[in-house]
């Protein structure tokens, strides 16, 4: 069932708990949680941030800039969101495939982070993941798109889904290195 912010069950108990068991996320806000990820654009497109880091990198025939804008949570209801501390709003804009791109991304996290260097490695390494297994369980299970409501059946098969895929992946390393 959906929260009042359009988002996933899951979410806020997973982020509850990682935050009381003393970690701390950095979560990518996507359109499936359609209110909340209006709430915080319209925040960070009202406001100014405490710090803005700009990269650029060029490889293999891409080239992209990455702006970082990090900012104090004030925007989201402490009652709905307490542990949220940082929301950063991510730019991306160059050219793939000889083609121009503009993408816009938000994150939000319970830490508060000082240097914009910081959250810039921890999103890298989100990618990391993101394009290594949430990519390949989303373009091949179609994850993102499903509407299995009870919790317990949703666990499961996500987790049927990531043993497929590093299973599928060890069996094509296995395969290459033979």
């Amino acid at each position: 069932k959906d929260n009042k912010h359009g988002c996933r069950f899951m979410w806020k108990k997973i982020l509850n708990y990682i935050d009381s068991n003393n970690g701390y996320y950095v979560v990518q806000l996507k359109r499936n949680c359609p209110k909340l990820f209006r709430q915080v654009a319209y925040y960070t497109n009202e406001s100014t941030p405490f710090k803005i880091t700009e990269s650029h990198e060029h490889n293999g025939g891409r080239t992209e800039v990455r702006e970082i804008e990090l900012y104090r949570n004030v925007a989201l209801d402490n009652k709905d969101w307490p542990n949220v501390k940082s929301i950063l709003k991510v730019r991306r804009h160059g050219i793939r495939k000889k083609k121009k791109y503009h993408e816009v991304s938000f994150y939000i996290s319970n830490k508060i982070f000082n240097y914009s260097t910081e959250a810039t490695q921890i999103i890298r390494n989100h990618w990391l993941i993101e394009n290594k297994l949430h990519w390949s369980k989303d373009t091949y299970f179609k994850e993102d798109n499903m509407t299995i409501k009870e919790e317990h059946k949703a666990s499961i098969l996500a987790l049927i889904n990531s043993l497929t895929i590093s299973y599928m992946n060890l069996i094509l390393s296995n395969n290459y290195n033979n």
